[in-house]
């Protein structure tokens, strides 16, 4: 994720210039770009835990402008244990340009979790 975002604040790709770097190549590392904006990143936190049943609203968030990246670190079928830390985080969302905060505020309000009903 945090190549994604500084690679939208700034053009800069991360793993690229660190490779040219170690080969050799530190005058290749790129002028960052007028900057796009700002940029900004919101996590899905489910607010129980359980077994995922389904993933939704991924293309919608995605569609929203100024997503660079949405996606889910979850997949149908998995356990989930809430433990109130970052490992909560099940999906992302990240944005660019005027009302990032906004826009990705709405982006991930698109994308549900759904469980297995309890017993």
């Amino acid at each position: 994720m945090t190549q994604v975002i500084v690679q939208a604040a700034t053009g800069v790709d991360l793993v690229e210039a660190a490779l040219d770097a170690v080969c050799g190549y530190p005058d290749r590392f790129p002028a960052p770009a007028p900057t796009r904006g700002p940029v900004s990143i919101r996590f899905l936190v489910p607010g129980r835990s359980g077994v995922v049943s389904a993933l939704k609203g991924l293309a919608d968030a995605q569609a929203v402008p100024g997503v660079v990246d949405a996606a889910f670190t979850i997949t149908p079928g998995r356990a989930f244990e809430r433990r109130h830390s970052s490992s909560d985080r099940l999906g992302y969302v990240i944005t660019v340009g005027d009302n990032a905060p906004a826009r990705a505020e709405v982006a991930i309000a698109k994308m549900h979790i759904e469980f297995e009903a309890r017993p």
